[in-house]
């Protein structure tokens, strides 16, 4: 689910698998885990633990923290962009791809970089995804960081409506 990464429920042994596991310091690079069946990204932190091939790794950079991917990814303005980009993403078993994220539109904004960044890292260290007032906020700053005129925000506004992101799940812990 966006924002959060909920704990592994089905494990696989390391003998089992041989030597076709990464290294620990493999694992502990990555710094998002991307939903790949999707219409749309679906982004949660990562904390190294592994996961399996139906989940995206995705790094931070430089220019992009973690934190600013999270907000980013998950943003109405990216949803919307995918969904509407990616004929794949409208179809029966939509697979997100990774051409498909280098392909989303670099923002140009950094004073909304940095407000997002700021955003993402606070929902990260409180463990949770954002508040409806948050959201509102995570919103206007990507808008503001792809410089969206005010018909462009409506747009998204009315499509996110009718398309809200996946709600979380109880999860059973393993005993």
């Amino acid at each position: 689910v966006e924002f959060v990464a909920h704990p592994p429920t089905l494990f696989a042994s390391k003998d089992h698998l041989g030597g076709r596991l990464r290294s620990a310091a493999q694992w502990q690079q990555v710094r998002l885990l991307i939903r790949q069946t999707a219409r749309f990204p679906i982004a949660a932190p990562a904390d190294g633990t592994p996961f399996r091939n139906s989940v995206l790794a995705g790094f931070s950079s430089a220019q992009f923290s973690e934190f600013f991917l999270l907000c980013y990814l998950n943003s109405d303005v990216i949803r919307w962009y995918h969904f509407m980009s990616k004929r794949d993403a409208r179809q029966g078993m939509p697979q997100l791809k990774i051409g498909h994220l280098r392909h989303l539109p670099a923002p140009a904004h950094s004073a909304a970089i940095a407000d997002l960044d700021a955003l993402g890292k606070a929902l990260v260290e409180q463990g949770r995804a954002p508040d409806k007032a948050e959201r509102t906020r995570l919103n206007k700053l990507a808008s503001a960081a792809l410089r969206l005129s005010a018909d462009e925000q409506r747009l998204v506004s009315r499509w996110a409506q009718e398309n809200p992101p996946p709600k979380s799940r109880q999860f059973r812990t393993p005993s």
